[in-house]
C-alpha cells in the first residue's frame, strides 16, 4: 500500500483533535486537520515533545496511517576553526567548466567550496561574478605558490575566507603541515589578493587538493 504525503506550505496550521473512535486525515485550503483516537494523539505529542520518529499503521482500509519524522540536521566541521555548522543540508560547489586561468593550472587538482553564509544573505552582499573571481585569484595564487618542485608534496588545503566591508582575513589549514617560513609567505600572498567589497560578512571555506594526480611537468 502506498503512503500518501502532506506537505504543509509556510503559514499552513495544523491541528490535531483527540477523542475520535479512529484516525482520519481532513485536508482543507489552509492547512490539514488530524482527528486521533486518544492512544494515536499520546503516542504522536510523545514524538513532537521527545524529537523522536513514530509510525502509527492504519487499522485498516478506512483509517489513516500516520507518522511523524523528523528531518536530520547536517553538519559540516571545518578543519581550519573546528566550527561546527549544522543545516538541513549542504551543498558542494565545485567549478563548472574551466577558466583560462585554471586550465593553466599545475599543482591544484580540484577544488570545492563551502559556503558558512546564507545563500540569501550571500546575494544581498556579493555577486556571483565577484565571488568568482576572487576565488580564481586565490587558486592561482595557491597554485604558483605550490608549483616549483620542492614543494610538489600531495596536501589538501582548506582555506577560510571571511570577507567584511573593512577588509578580508584568511586563514589556512595545510595537511600535512608547512615549515613555519613556508606558511607566512604563503599567507602573505593569499592576504595580499585583493578582495570583492561585500555589504555584509561574507564566510566561505575554499578546500583544494594539491598534487593528487602525478603530473610530468
Amino acid at each position: 500500500m502506498s503512503r500518501k504525503k502532506l506537505r504543509l506550505d509556510r503559514g499552513a496550521f495544523l491541528a490535531f483533535v483527540p477523542e475520535q473512535d479512529a484516525n482520519e486525515i481532513r485536508s482543507t485550503e489552509d492547512g490539514v486537520t488530524l482527528l486521533l483516537t486518544n492512544t494515536t494523539w499520546q503516542k504522536i505529542r510523545e514524538a513532537l515533545l521527545s524529537g523522536s520518529d513514530v509510525f502509527v499503521p492504519s487499522p485498516g482500509k478506512a483509517g489513516a496511517s500516520i507518522s511523524v519524522e523528523w528531518a536530520k540536521a547536517a553538519m559540516y566541521t571545518s578543519s581550519v576553526t573546528g566550527e561546527t555548522y549544522v543545516a538541513e543540508k549542504w551543498t558542494n560547489y565545485e567549478p563548472r567548466g574551466s577558466s583560462p586561468a585554471t586550465k593553466q593550472r599545475v599543482a591544484v587538482n580540484s577544488s570545492r567550496i563551502v559556503l558558512l553564509t546564507s545563500e540569501r544573505d550571500l546575494q544581498a552582499r556579493t555577486t556571483a561574478e565577484d565571488l568568482a573571481s576572487y576565488l580564481n585569484a586565490i587558486g592561482s595564487a595557491v597554485d604558483a605558490f605550490f608549483t616549483p618542485p620542492e614543494r610538489r608534496t600531495k596536501r589538501e588545503l582548506t582555506i577560510q575566507l571571511a570577507l567584511t566591508a573593512k577588509g578580508h582575513e584568511v586563514r589556512i589549514v595545510a595537511a600535512p603541515d608547512l615549515s613555519a617560513d613556508l606558511e607566512e609567505d604563503r599567507h602573505q600572498r593569499l592576504e595580499s589578493v585583493p578582495a570583492p567589497k561585500v555589504g555584509g560578512p561574507v564566510k566561505l571555506d575554499y578546500i583544494l587538493s594539491l598534487w593528487s594526480v602525478a603530473s610530468t611537468q
